[in-house]
């Protein structure tokens, strides 16, 4: 069976944005999420040491990954009113089934508003 073709779209809720990745979140990333030894805890990822290495993850992820149609791909988790980039929504579709991952920078687990 040959896995579904999902092809991402962007996604608005009330408070979050999630998106694919634009020219600039890499600073947001880095700084809120990925460097974040307390949000990479559970990951299979170490706690990013660089700006660029955020942006070479997210720039194949959340954007060639998006403009190619890849069966994996992730969403920029973003704050719908400042358009903070704090984390991500990954789907790695398989043949029948698919996984979902998600991360966010602990400045913004918890928050209720």
């Amino acid at each position: 069976m040959d896995a579904l073709k999902i092809i991402p779209q962007p996604i608005k809720t009330e408070r979050l944005l999630l998106r694919s990745y634009q020219e600039g979140d890499e600073v947001s990333l880095f700084n809120e999420y990925c460097r974040d030894v307390g949000a990479s805890k559970y990951l299979q990822r170490l706690a990013h040491t660089d700006i660029e290495q955020t942006q070479r993850m997210f720039e194949n992820w959340a954007g060639t990954k998006w403009q190619n149609g890849a069966q994996e791909f992730s969403w920029i988790m973003s704050e719908k009113k400042s358009n903070i980039a704090m984390g991500q929504l990954m789907l790695i579709n398989k043949e029948d089934s698919a996984e979902i991952h998600f991360g966010i920078g602990t400045k913004f687990q918890g928050e209720v508003s």
